[in-house]
């Protein structure tokens, strides 16, 4: 399992659009991908596109969560 939490708060494209998180989150998502692709190994740092550390993606130990009734 892979947890991914990343920040979209500090938006480098445009801070003033309540929707420019998408945009960034769709090429944040596409720098995982490519980087896991390139085979480089976990956990990866993140970063916007003005070079910002924003979070990490990791590998976690799978644990399934208990259903709800």
């Amino acid at each position: 399992m892979i947890r991914i939490s990343f920040d979209t708060q500090h938006d480098a494209l445009d801070p003033l659009n309540p929707e420019a998180w998408r945009s960034e989150a769709t090429a944040i998502l596409r720098q995982i991908a490519d980087t896991i692709d390139a085979g480089s190994q976990m956990p990866i740092q993140l970063t916007d596109l003005n070079g910002n550390h924003i979070g990490q993606a990791r590998e976690i130990s799978y644990r399934p969560q208990k259903l709800r009734a």
